[in-house]
């Protein structure tokens, strides 16, 4: 089988989607897909680079996620269809059969066009629902080629929200973390936490880590705000912050006000393999979001590296917690927060049945080889 996937982004940055297609396509070249990128994205054009993949990068107008790309979009609609035919044309010719869309801005040009071409059409869906989605002026046209398409979504949270917009032939395959990877048997920390700050405090001490890209919705602050409650119980604890972003060095002048600054390790951005080492190096992760995460990769990743987890409820990944495989505590709640931790820190028993609860969660929902096979068997199909 062979597919097209396309990605022409409003803007690139290294995210769940990216981890998410990447993955995806590694396990499923190994079954024997066929596979070509046609995108704008300068991440995932390197990526595929890197792997020695297929991939193509071409001029395409931006989606029509803002007042200007709503404009600018409508004006290059007819170099979309007049480009999109070409490639949709020369495709057919090579034998792909399957179009993989990931971007707003070609789910409205390209859908009908791939469809009347013979082409099978999904949609993946990663974006959670904002202002820019439900107010679009083209939400009509999207709702109506939504009918033409498999829309695939990452979590039923997600799904539930674009039931509500009326979009149609929706399917939830959750993400999957590579179990083997991100497996307990790496043993590996990461060095960059062995400084002169962390290693101040003599064991038995209390590792606190929250992964993130630093915006205002990832609850960065709400975190440091818990670290100052945690640190008057727990003298020996320490916090540290990986992710990077435009919140950063607002978080530096939160952690000196609250007189954390020998406590608090900022991280910056970390690789695959340091993210890993990471997961090694800490005791609780804290994942603090106060608006909605379509799913929580960040969440899963750690449960498999059996590190206990603590979030909010206001990530997708939720809907699949029956019992206590993961800690979700409600979001904005300092208080919550704060005692959730120290329970998990308190209490071997309570964080034992945590630890192991959540590594079969991972194992048995949401591991990538389940994610696959569910990918695979709805493109055979």
């Amino acid at each position: 089988m062979r597919i097209l996937i396309t990605r022409f982004p409003y803007a690139s940055e290294f995210g769940g989607l990216e981890t998410h297609t990447l993955a995806l396509f590694e396990r499923l070249k190994r079954l024997g897909f066929q596979f070509k990128l046609i995108s704008t994205c300068p991440i995932l054009l390197q990526e595929f680079q890197k792997r020695h993949w297929n991939c193509r990068k071409i001029w395409w107008p931006k989606p029509p996620v803002s007042k200007l790309a709503v404009l600018s979009w409508l004006l290059f609609l007819p170099y979309q269809l007049v480009v999109g035919s070409w490639w949709l044309l020369a495709g057919k010719m090579k034998k792909y059969d399957t179009i993989y869309m990931l971007s707003f801005g070609e789910k409205l040009s390209l859908t009908l066009l791939a469809r009347l071409l013979g082409y099978r059409v999904f949609w993946i869906e990663h974006e959670r629902v904002r202002r820019w989605w439900t107010k679009n002026p083209y939400l009509f046209w999207y709702c109506f080629c939504s009918r033409f398409a498999m829309v695939v979504c990452v979590s039923g949270l997600l799904k539930k929200d674009l039931e509500k917009m009326r979009i149609k032939n929706l399917k939830v395959i959750y993400n999957g973390v590579d179990t083997e990877f991100f497996s307990p048997r790496y043993k590996e920390k990461l060095s960059s936490l062995h400084r002169r700050g962390v290693e101040c405090f003599t064991p038995p001490r209390c590792i606190v880590g929250t992964l993130a890209r630093l915006k205002p919705e990832k609850g960065i602050d709400l975190f440091l705000h818990a670290a100052a409650k945690i640190a008057r119980e727990i003298p020996q604890a320490v916090f540290v912050v990986a992710g990077d972003g435009p919140e950063r060095n607002n978080l530096i002048q939160l952690t000196k006000k609250l007189e954390l600054e020998s406590r608090v390790e900022f991280l910056g951005e970390l690789n695959q393999a340091q993210v890993r080492q990471f997961y090694n190096s800490i005791d609780v992760l804290v994942l603090p979001s106060t608006e909605q995460e379509t799913f929580g990769l960040i969440a899963a990743e750690a449960s498999a590296m059996r590190v206990p987890v603590v979030l909010t409820d206001q990530f997708g990944l939720t809907d699949l917690i029956k019992s206590q495989e993961l800690l979700v505590v409600p979001a904005g709640n300092v208080e919550v927060l704060s005692t959730a931790i120290l329970k998990i820190h308190h209490d071997d028993s309570f964080r034992v049945k945590l630890i192991r609860s959540g590594f079969e969660l991972v194992k048995h929902k949401i591991s990538l080889e389940k994610m696959t096979k569910e990918y695979a068997k709805l493109f055979q199909n």
